[in-house]
């Protein structure tokens, strides 16, 4: 038996809680009590694939494991007061809502110190931005992506066009590869359906917005005014606008990865998956590249636009990604921190990790081995994601994405906002000032200072 399986099966006889089923591995028997019988609630949101991976995991190891799931939208309900379980797991963005609603508990210091965990193992971003709110560690990450560029080599070769670095590229490639005749229907994709059309505006606008000494992201921090309708979010939107039809509407990261393998598109925005559907062994020139940046900054003290002097690629923090907690009313804290452990340690985090959609490498052990995360076998294409993950990570600066409380009805504005200009209902701008509009009246009701209060600790400002 594993060491630290053996330590937590000494706290207790787990069996975790993830839905309604009931499962026992036919060659193990259930773990032998050592002390009074003990089970752990283990909650997972929108996240299916790994529920099922967690429980057959731990089943194969001699633990019984009964599974219960939620979704986001309940998560976030005024009327969840209390989460019925020992600990949760669940979307990056939801850390700030579950923190300032008390929903959660700090990982204490000796879980976060103990070898078998080996913290500084974990990239920085999710060690030190992820799992951190307010100058505290609430939870451990099963890693967190952030959009790459897939893209088509040969077409990209066929027409001269260099690889795109920045956005205002990104269009350029789009429109001269409209001119070829053998390019597919579709150029360039990006997941814009319902839940994600919000997040890849924002990782659009992160390159306008950020500068070393401009601390604004998506609010004014001191009056918390949305800044959705300022330049530099209308300009990201009118660029995404001319480059995604209808279409990518309905795209998911998935779909979006699937369509590159497929042949139906060029050039993606999206992230691997070993969960998608696709022909690996299709003859297709495929490569990754980072996500564009930006070649000026919007400065909101002069009102203008002030040139970079290289393109500046930025990461948007919180765009999708898991998380692991301890509830704040657990009744076993001391078996809920060696599961947080289990989930996330060197041992099983590659096994559990790469079973979500929402989940990429997060290790630097694991940066010789980032297939086992992807879609496909291919080595090269392997050493590029690898390479790409680690300069967003390590050499890149960070746009926080949301995750304050409301934060799922603040997407959901920005979704339709999008979503209405893509189709060609509004111009950029009167999208964008609907969903400020919006998003004002959400701050409103949920209490400016609170809001503000929130934002700032979200943005690791303010404890």
């Amino acid at each position: 038996m594993k060491p630290l399986l053996g330590k937590l099966l000494l706290c207790s006889c787990l069996s975790v809680v993830v839905g309604c089923r009931e499962s026992a591995s036919p060659d193990a028997a259930p773990p032998r009590n050592t002390q009074a019988e003990v089970t752990l609630h283990v909650l997972v949101v929108d996240d299916p694939e790994l529920a099922a991976e967690v429980e057959r995991q731990w089943t194969a190891r001699g633990g019984s494991l009964v599974v219960r799931e939620t979704t986001a939208a309940k998560l976030a309900e005024p009327a969840t007061q209390h989460l019925n379980a020992d600990v949760i797991v669940y979307p990056t963005s939801l850390l700030g809502e579950l923190v300032e609603r008390h929903l959660v508990a700090p990982v204490s210091r000796e879980t976060l110190n103990d070898p078998e965990f080996h913290r500084r193992d974990i990239l920085e971003l999710p060690r030190l931005n992820d799992c951190v709110f307010g100058g505290q560690t609430y939870a451990v990450s099963m890693g967190s992506p952030a959009p790459v560029l897939y893209y088509r080599r040969d077409l990209l070769a066929q027409a001269d066009c260099p690889v795109p670095a920045t956005w205002k590229q990104l269009q350029e490639t789009v429109a001269r590869l409209q001119e070829e005749a053998s390019s597919p229907a579709i150029i360039s994709l990006e997941p814009l359906s319902p839940r994600w059309a919000g997040q890849m505006l924002l990782n659009r606008a992160a390159g306008y917005v950020y500068q070393s000494d401009q601390l604004a992201t998506v609010f004014d921090l001191d009056t918390m005014e949305p800044l959705l309708d300022s330049p530099p979010f209308v300009r990201a939107l009118e660029e995404l606008m001319a480059v995604n039809g209808e279409a990518a509407l309905t795209a998911t990261p998935r779909s979006c990865l699937e369509a590159i393998y497929s042949g139906e598109t060029v050039m993606a925005l999206t992230w691997p998956t070993p969960l998608a559907n696709v022909d690996s062994d299709k003859q297709l020139d495929i490569a990754i590249a980072a996500s564009p940046g930006s070649e000026e900054v919007y400065r909101y003290r002069e009102a203008a636009w002030s040139p970079r002097a290289a393109p500046q690629h930025v990461t948007l923090a919180g765009l999708s990604g898991r998380l692991a907690s301890v509830t704040q009313y657990s009744s076993s804290p001391a078996a809920s921190e060696l599961f947080l452990i289990w989930l996330a340690g060197k041992e099983m985090s590659p096994i559990l990790s790469r079973r979500s959609l929402h989940t990429t490498w997060f290790r630097r052990s694991q940066f010789g081995t980032p297939s086992s995360w992807m879609e496909s076998t291919n080595g090269e294409l392997a050493k590029e994601y690898a390479e790409v993950t680690h300069f967003a990570q390590k050499e890149c600066p960070r746009f926080q994405s949301l995750r304050l409380p409301g934060t799922i009805r603040y997407l959901a504005a920005l979704d339709a906002a999008v979503a209405r200009a893509v189709s060609g209902e509004v111009p950029a701008e009167q999208a964008l000032g609907a969903a400020a509009d919006e998003w004002h009246e959400i701050t409103r009701e949920l209490g400016v200072e609170r809001q503000r209060s929130a934002h700032r600790r979200s943005l690791g400002l303010g404890r």
